[in-house]
């Protein structure tokens, strides 16, 4: 048996270390400290999975490393459930901007699974064209839309309409994805035909 401190060889028939005087009775306690350092239940079921997983890892420092991932896995939850609208089948990722008048980010996630339920064409336009939406009340007022954003991001439309109406969301979305489409195909803006787009939208 070797002295955990020193690491010396101690011989059968010695009561401590003959280096650095450290009895075995004190290297029982520092074992079982380090054993307690990566034991986690009583049951031996679980301690095997941990040891196979983090070998002799350190409990305290493992726990730690679990609640600041669970912390983080909750913070991207957050930010997926309010701020991104994503349909890889579409290749169709939505960025949208946090709005501290209208809190109608989920209104507007409600409006685009509407068009992609209901209007495929549309709901393709919009996907191809934007990738950024700004609820936030810009020159289209409450309750309208914008594309003056392509000064910025041409692939950024600004819809500020209220919470829980995700028709009237729709229904701007293919208003200004019309716009967004005049711009890319470097055409003059033209409201009669983004306003003929968006009857397809009933109110």
């Amino acid at each position: 048996m070797k002295c955990l401190k020193c690491k010396t060889e101690l011989y059968d028939g010695m009561k401590e270390c003959s280096r650095c005087g450290y009895s075995r009775e004190e290297d029982l306690i520092v074992l079982q400290k380090e054993i307690d350092r990566y034991t986690i239940s009583k049951n031996k079921f679980i301690n095997n999975i941990y040891k196979k997983t983090f070998g002799y890892a350190d409990k305290t420092i493992v726990f730690k490393l679990f609640k600041r991932l669970i912390i983080i896995i909750i913070f991207l939850l957050i930010i997926s459930h309010f701020y991104l609208y994503i349909d890889l089948s579409h290749k169709c990722i939505v960025t949208i901007r946090p709005s501290f008048t209208e809190f109608s980010n989920l209104t507007m996630k409600k409006g685009i699974h509407y068009l992609k339920n209901n209007f495929p064409n549309q709901y393709d336009d919009f996907c191809k064209n934007i990738n950024s939406i700004d609820p936030n009340v810009s020159c289209g007022g409450f309750g309208g839309g914008c594309y003056s954003s392509f000064k910025i991001n041409p692939h950024m439309i600004d819809i500020s309409t209220p919470y829980g109406y995700y028709k009237q969301a729709a229904k701007v979305i293919v208003h200004e994805t019309c716009h967004s489409k005049q711009f890319f195909d470097k055409r003059p803006f033209d409201e009669g035909e983004c306003y003929k787009a968006d009857e397809i939208i009933p109110w």
